[in-house]
């Protein structure tokens, strides 16, 4: 499990592995997730951190809720206090990770594993969610045509040996790797001259596994 990294190790645009279940557990929290989404996408899009007021406009908490959030999140090595602004009044906060996984270690105990998947599903749900809104605000812009080409929702399932399905996934993230290095910074302020903004990448691959798969039996039937 990596250290507890400085904002200079995140500028780096470093590759973050979580372990720690303690630290997945903090996170599997939908405000905490959405509160990470947000300072992230911050960061990306404008160059900046937040205060957890600026942060509470848009994940709908009380500043004093999103300032717990930020604390929890601050002790699990998450966030970080930015550079202020020079007014004081309130603290900034920004991201110490800007690109991060979360995978048990080989052997890891199963209540790790727990913790794997309830982080994993609390970030599905969120981005779930938000592909839909973007869906619903589709219809609403004024160039529907242009944000058409720019949205993709696609499934597919196919057969493949082991090799191939590491070589997809390696190839994927190279591919995720490319345009990220592209697109280094870039902010709205920096590039107003450009049509940019923040676009939202996730892909999931993942064999077929049954329950009989790891307990050497027959799935049961559900009631």
């Amino acid at each position: 499990m990596p250290e507890k990294k400085s904002s200079e190790s995140a500028a780096a645009d470093e590759h973050f592995t979580i372990s720690d279940p303690k630290r997945m557990k903090v996170l599997s929290h939908p405000a905490r997730i959405a509160v990470f989404d947000l300072l992230n996408g911050s960061e990306i899009r404008d160059g900046d951190g937040m205060t957890a007021t600026e942060i509470s406009r848009h994940v709908g908490l009380s500043p004093s809720a999103t300032s717990y959030h930020l604390r929890a999140m601050y002790k699990a090595g998450f966030v970080e206090p930015a550079p202020d602004r020079g007014d004081k009044r309130e603290r900034v906060w920004q991201m110490t990770m800007k690109k991060v996984s979360f995978q048990a270690e080989e052997g890891a105990p199963r209540s790790t594993y727990v913790a794997e998947s309830e982080i994993a599903r609390s970030f599905m749900e969120a981005d779930s969610n938000a592909f839909l809104r973007a869906m619903e605000n589709r219809s609403h812009s004024r160039d529907q045509e242009a944000i058409a080409k720019s949205m993709n929702y696609g499934r597919l399932n196919v057969m493949l040996s082991e090799e191939e399905n590491t070589e997809l996934i390696e190839r994927l993230m190279d591919l995720q790797q490319e345009f990220s290095e592209r697109a280094a910074g870039r902010s709205r302020e920096r590039n107003a001259d450009h049509d940019y903004r923040l676009v939202h990448l996730r892909f999931q691959v993942f064999p077929e596994i049954g329950d009989q798969d790891d307990r050497g039996d027959s799935p049961q039937p559900q009631k």
